[in-house]
This record gives structure tokens, C-alpha cells and sequence, in this order.
């Protein structure tokens, strides 16, 4: 027993030692200010890479979010849980069952976009400017999706919103993924002018194929996104592959809850049941004849419906 006593004290120690590596690879931020840094100190051989939806980019449209609960305030959690119940009811009353859908990608494609945090724009720019490669990593969908033609070219159209375009980062500017599971149902993971699209798929695996793809492997990979489960993803495949990595868990939306106004959001709910289109809340404000979301009346009363 004295014998094997120390040995085993040895491999235990190594286990915690790179469990701590690896969970030195993942910082959690309330800021990109904390990433500074991280960032300033970057070089040509830095790959550095954003998820798109709440950390770079941000909806203006509530209801963008409604089926990501803990983006909304407790106060109105209880709300979008009833609003998320009455759709997928409303949806079994039509008889097409693309109608949800339809519903959904009509909701993407009349959603603007603005930075998440402004400054993070022209940090970007500046380090452009001085050759840093840069990517968009998102969980998106590929391909056709019923009103929208392309997602990967629609991504690409939200980041050109926000003033930003990573398609000169590299050579290569439409590649597909034939290899990975459609998790969606519809397309392949893709890559569009500086826009990764994982299409459902760990994010790790499909940046480590990417890098493959274009057959550079950077000194160093600085990842950003929202959800740690995508940042724990890519930091797991960075190491398994050597590539050193500092991963990000940005927290931002999380600090700064969405608001939202439950009139204008029924009314838009409402307009849906009965018309199957989709209204952006300017329009509904139109609609109901009020030119600012303050002038809505406390006691009006629109109803959820099936």
C-alpha cells in the first residue's frame, strides 16, 4: 500500500493541476473592457473570434428573444413562458405546419441590429487596421430558411449593420461542412465571408474544422460568447489541439436584463394569430395609433389569444 500510496498522490495531482488549466481558459466578463487587455496585446497570429446574437450583436426586437427566458427580467419571465405556451398552441390550431417557421424567420429578417456594447466596434477596427484576422462564430442555421434566402449571407448582413466586416481575414469566403450532423433540419455548418455558422453543432468542433480548412493555425484563438457551454466547447478543442485559447464568458445581457412593454408585445402576438404576420414593434405602435411606448395607457388590455 505505501507503494502505490505516492503514485496515486501523483496522477491526482496532475488531474486537479489540469482541471485548473482548463478552467483558467474561461473567464467570466460582465464587459469587453475586461478583454482589453487581452485584446491590445494581440498579434497577426491571434485568431479572434465573437459569437453573434447578445454579445457583439443586439436585437431590437423582443420578441427576437422569446424563446431565451433568462434574457428578460423576472417580472416578466411569467409573461414570455405564457406567450411561448399560447404560440406553440396557436400553432397546432393551422393547419401548415411550417407556419411557427415561417413565423420565426419573418421575425429574423425584419429584426434590426445595434452593438451590444459600442466601444467593442471600433476596438475591432483599430485592431483590423494592423492585420489581426477576425471571426464571427454562431450557432445559426444554414442555407434557405423559409422567408429568408440564405443565413449565412443574413448574418452577414447583420454585421455589416453594426459596421463591421471580417470577409478579408482570409482567402476563403464560402465553404460548407458536409461532415457534421444538420441539427436543425435544414443545412450544414458554413462559413460566409468571415461568418461561421455551426448550425446546431459544438462550436468547438466546428472552428477546429475551420482552421483545418484553411490551414492556418494561430499562436493564439480569444473567443467571446454568452453561453459557457460554447466557450467550455472551444476551449476543450483548442487544448486537444494544442492551439492556446482564452475563452471569454460573456455576461453582459445577463446584467442588463431586456425590457420590454407586455402591451405592444401582445398586440404583436395577437396580429399573429389572426393575420400570421408579424408586426416590429414600431409598426405596432403605429397600429395602435401611439408614437411612443411611454404613451401606452396602464389600464389597456389586449388579451393573448389562441
Amino acid at each position: 500500500m505505501k507503494n502505490f500510496k505516492y503514485p496515486f498522490l501523483f496522477f491526482i495531482s496532475i488531474f486537479l493541476l489540469s482541471c485548473s488549466f482548463c478552467k483558467s481558459n474561461i473567464q467570466e466578463i460582465d464587459s469587453f473592457n475586461h478583454a482589453m487587455e487581452k485584446l491590445n496585446k494581440s498579434d497577426e497570429k491571434t485568431l479572434i473570434i465573437f459569437d453573434m446574437d447578445s454579445t457583439l450583436i443586439a436585437a431590437t426586437e423582443s420578441l427576437f428573444h422569446f424563446n431565451d427566458i433568462e434574457y428578460f427580467d423576472k417580472s416578466n419571465q411569467d409573461f414570455i413562458k405564457q406567450l411561448h405556451n399560447n404560440f406553440k398552441e396557436l400553432a397546432k390550431t393551422k393547419k401548415d405546419p411550417a407556419f411557427p417557421f415561417t413565423i420565426i424567420s419573418e421575425i429574423f429578417s425584419k429584426t434590426d441590429f445595434t452593438p451590444v456594447e459600442n466601444k467593442i466596434i471600433n476596438v475591432i477596427k483599430d485592431l483590423q487596421k494592423k492585420n489581426l484576422k477576425f471571426i464571427a462564430l454562431t450557432a445559426s442555421n444554414t442555407g434557405k430558411f423559409y422567408k429568408i434566402e440564405n443565413m449565412q449571407k443574413w448574418r452577414f448582413d447583420n454585421l455589416n449593420q453594426i459596421g463591421l466586416d471580417f470577409s478579408k481575414s482570409f482567402d476563403l469566403q464560402n465553404a460548407e461542412f458536409d461532415n457534421f450532423p444538420n441539427r436543425f433540419g435544414f443545412f450544414p455548418p458554413a462559413f460566409y465571408k468571415g461568418i461561421l455558422c455551426s448550425a446546431g453543432n459544438p462550436k468547438g468542433k466546428i472552428l477546429k474544422a475551420f482552421i483545418d480548412k484553411v490551414n492556418w493555425i494561430p499562436n493564439k484563438v480569444i473567443f467571446f460568447d454568452d453561453n459557457y457551454k460554447e466557450c467550455k466547447s472551444v476551449a476543450d478543442e483548442m487544448n486537444n489541439s494544442g492551439i492556446p485559447v482564452q475563452c471569454y464568458w460573456y455576461r453582459f445581457v445577463f446584467k442588463n436584463k431586456i425590457k420590454l412593454n407586455q402591451e405592444i408585445m401582445k398586440y404583436q402576438f395577437n396580429h399573429i394569430a389572426k393575420y400570421g404576420e408579424f408586426l416590429t414593434e414600431k409598426e405596432a405602435l403605429e397600429k395602435m395609433k401611439l408614437k411612443t411606448v411611454n404613451e401606452i395607457p396602464e389600464n389597456t388590455s389586449i388579451q393573448l389569444k389562441n
